[in-house]
C-alpha cells in the first residue's frame, strides 16, 4: 500500500475507535442486558472493524457466533486483527466464532437465516432496513438499530428525526426499547430494539 492508503486507513481506524463509537456500542449492549434477552447468533450489518461490539457481545451477552457483513474490502483483514481471539475455527476451544464476509446486504439476501439478533449501528449510511427485511423474506428477527439526525456528513444518506422514524423505516411493530442518547462528540443517536 502506498503512503496515502496508509494515512486513510489510519484515519478510519481512529474514527472507528473513538469514545463516541464505544458509547453507542455500550448503550446497545446494556439495553439488551436490561431486556434480559438470550442471544447466541448475531448478524452484524456494516460492523466496520467491529473492534468494540464483538468483545462486548461475547463478554457481556455470551454470544456464540457473530457474522459481520461489510462492503468495505479494506476492513476484512483488520477486523480479524481486532477480533483474533474469536476467529479460530474450532468452536469447542473458544467462547465465540467471529466471521467477516464481504456482502452487500441491501442487494443480496443472507443465506444463513438462523440469527437471534440483527444489529445495524450504521443505519444512516444505507437504505432503510425495510429493504433488508424484504430482501430476506421478512424473517422475524430481533433487530437492534441505531441512526442519527446528523446530516453534515456526505456518507449520511439516510438520517432520521428520531427513534420513531427509525422503527417506522424498518417496519418494526413490536418495539421493546426506543431511546435517544447524546454522545460525547455532540452527535444525537437514536436506537430501537424490536
Amino acid at each position: 500500500a502506498d503512503k496515502e492508503d496508509y494515512k486513510q486507513c489510519m484515519k478510519r481506524i481512529r474514527d472507528a475507535s473513538t469514545y463516541s463509537q464505544l458509547q453507542s456500542k455500550l448503550w446497545l449492549v446494556s439495553e439488551i442486558v436490561n431486556l434480559g434477552i438470550n442471544i447466541d447468533r448475531v448478524l452484524l450489518i456494516a460492523g466496520w472493524y467491529a473492534n468494540f461490539i464483538v468483545p462486548l457481545l461475547v463478554d457481556e451477552l455470551g454470544v456464540k457466533y457473530i457474522l459481520n457483513t461489510e462492503i468495505d474490502t479494506d476492513v476484512k483483514n483488520l477486523t480479524y486483527k481486532f477480533n483474533k481471539r474469536y476467529k479460530m475455527r474450532n468452536i469447542s476451544e473458544q467462547k465465540c466464532f467471529y466471521e467477516c464476509k464481504m456482502h452487500d446486504v441491501m442487494y443480496k439476501p443472507i443465506v444463513t437465516s438462523n440469527f437471534d439478533l440483527v444489529i445495524n449501528t450504521s443505519c444512516e449510511h444505507m437504505y432503510p432496513m425495510s429493504r433488508f427485511r424484504k430482501l430476506n423474506g421478512n424473517k422475524d428477527y430481533l433487530y437492534a438499530l441505531q441512526s442519527t439526525d446528523d446530516e453534515q456528513w456526505d456518507d449520511h444518506i439516510n438520517c432520521v428525526s428520531g427513534p420513531d422514524e427509525l422503527a417506522e423505516q424498518a417496519e418494526l411493530v413490536d418495539i421493546m426499547y426506543s431511546g435517544t442518547k447524546e454522545l460525547n462528540n455532540g452527535m444525537k443517536r437514536f436506537m430501537v430494539i424490536g
